[in-house]
């Protein structure tokens, strides 16, 4: 009877607590974050990026547009959230009628040295991950730069094992 009675407190507290509103924050949600693992800052943009737009950046056109697409920077050794919404990610594909989003890697310093025009027209891509919903679901929705030994199997351009562990090129 004892332990009925502790369950009941907690349960208690926690729904006066404001319980359900974090599950209503948490449940429901597809977050998709990106880890940096090199020894410098990137920027990654992507098509799921907000705002969402799919006339952007569409596989299977790779090339880059005119305008700069909004890009998320993420220093060394942390990682950014760059897909955060209450909708399954095949619904993000289904409304882009696509089964491939491609995410582009950039070096932040030579974005913000060059600029997007420069880059663009010289297609300075570190890494481009042309990720299908099976290769999202297989990263538990964390792509990485470098690419990991978990993540060889996936359409990226450079192919997988050209940089090190530290995202220098591989002699």
């Amino acid at each position: 009877m004892k332990h009925i009675t502790t369950i009941f407190r907690v349960l208690l507290c926690l729904t006066f607590c404001g319980c359900e509103t974090w599950m209503e924050d948490h449940i429901g949600r597809t977050i998709v974050n990106f880890q940096n693992n090199a020894e410098y800052e990137i920027s990654v943009c992507s098509a799921l990026i907000p705002p969402y737009d799919s006339s952007v950046i569409m596989y299977p056109d790779t090339s880059l547009p005119f305008q700069m697409p909004r890009v998320v920077n993420i220093r060394t050794g942390d990682y950014q959230t760059i897909f955060d919404a209450r909708t399954d990610l095949s619904d993000v594909y289904a409304q882009y009628r696509t089964d491939t989003i491609s995410l582009f890697v950039f070096s932040t310093e030579l974005l913000s040295t060059v600029g997007w025009d420069s880059l663009r027209t010289t297609y300075s891509v570190l890494q481009r991950y042309d990720i299908c919903l099976n290769d999202f679901r297989l990263l538990h929705h964390y792509p990485t730069f470098p690419p990991t030994e978990e993540m060889r199997n996936i359409k990226m351009w450079p192919p997988y094992g050209t940089y090190d562990s530290m995202g220098f090129p591989i002699q």
